[in-house]
């Protein structure tokens, strides 16, 4: 049986596709405030910076999100104090926005909203987006996602990266180590073998020579393979996170709301940061594939020169902006 042929016919995702938009920027590099600049026009953390007359960055992810998710069914996470920047500078987030309040790694930014949606859709197959990322053409990535989350609804076990064509050795990116090909039919989706970091230039330089993958941190899976996938490796942490999820059960908190907040507060009361790849993805190798972005151009912005390298010419050919905004933008928090 081919990768595909066990998706849904018309390629697209069911109706219970969600969505995490994370833009919880923690990490030093992220979390540095960019200085005024043109064309942007005050100090602000990097996922708040409006492009010429365009959208900030966030909006861009969240739109893109929202291209495969309805609203009600996207979950944007931001740092901690963010909320000012959405509320002061008229940032419009489709969807659910949670503000965390404090720092618990990139396992607690995708467990705490995934603790609420297991909750609405025991089913949900949910695509996780990093903030910091530009990728075209946009309509080819939507539909890419589509036809993966479709596959994913089939396989509720597994965990799909997607991994980016690399264009050159790169040290600052991870990249994926592509195994065995899943199927006999498609030899494209494979297992990963390993996930990498470049430790040097000429490491870089062997891994793009190897035929590896940027990984672009982007994975699509049933909430439960999220969910029972981390319990395997971090057994400890998930009893908090189970403890959350019955409580948001027990109270119908909502994020947003009072007791909701005061339940993400305790959750991650004392909880030493984990990281989604390092602490899960990369012990259960055996659970994860890789599926290559075939004719994408994808760039993550982390670095802010890359960033204004690479959308300053985009902003100016479109007209200040990359993604159109869908009519109806609420806030529905």
């Amino acid at each position: 049986m081919g990768f595909w042929e066990d998706a849904t016919p018309s390629g697209q995702a069911r109706q219970g596709l969600w969505a995490i938009v994370l833009a919880n920027a923690a990490d030093p590099v992220e979390d540095e405030v960019a200085p005024a600049q043109a064309p942007y026009p005050a100090p602000r953390p990097r996922p708040y910076w409006r492009a010429s007359s365009g959208l900030t960055h966030i909006e861009q992810t969240c739109f893109r999100a929202f291209s495969m998710a309805a609203p009600g069914q996207t979950v944007t996470v931001i740092g901690p104090g963010h909320g000012e920047y959405v509320e002061n500078n008229a940032i419009g987030i489709p969807g659910r926005l949670l503000e965390l309040p404090a720092d618990g790694g990139t396992l607690s930014d995708i467990l705490i909203p995934m603790a609420w949606i297991l909750g609405r859709d025991p089913e949900a197959v949910v695509t996780v987006l990093p903030w910091d990322h530009y990728v075209d053409p946009a309509e080819d990535f939507r539909a890419l996602l589509n036809r993966v989350s479709a596959f994913a609804d089939c396989h509720p076990n597994e965990i799909f990266a997607l991994g980016a064509e690399a264009s050159e050795a790169i040290t600052d990116y991870g990249w994926i180590e592509p195994g065995a090909a899943i199927s006999p039919n498609n030899r494209s989706v494979r297992r990963v073998a390993k996930f990498h970091r470049a430790s040097d230039a000429a490491q870089a330089v062997a891994f793009y020579r190897a035929g590896y993958l940027w990984n672009t941190s982007i994975f699509v899976a049933r909430a439960a393979a999220f969910w029972e996938n981390a319990r395997v490796c971090v057994p400890e942490a998930m009893e908090r996170f189970d403890a959350l999820r019955v409580a948001i059960a027990g109270n119908g908190a909502s994020p947003g709301t009072s007791i909701w907040e005061d339940l993400v507060a305790d959750t991650l009361n004392g909880l030493n940061p984990l990281n989604f790849e390092n602490d899960v993805l990369r012990p259960l190798r055996a659970q994860t594939a890789v599926v290559p972005m075939i004719g994408l151009f994808w760039a993550d912005l982390v670095r802010p020169e890359r960033m204004l390298e690479i959308l300053e010419p985009i902003d100016d050919s479109h007209g200040g902006a990359i993604y159109e905004p869908p009519e109806d933008t609420t806030d529905m928090r």
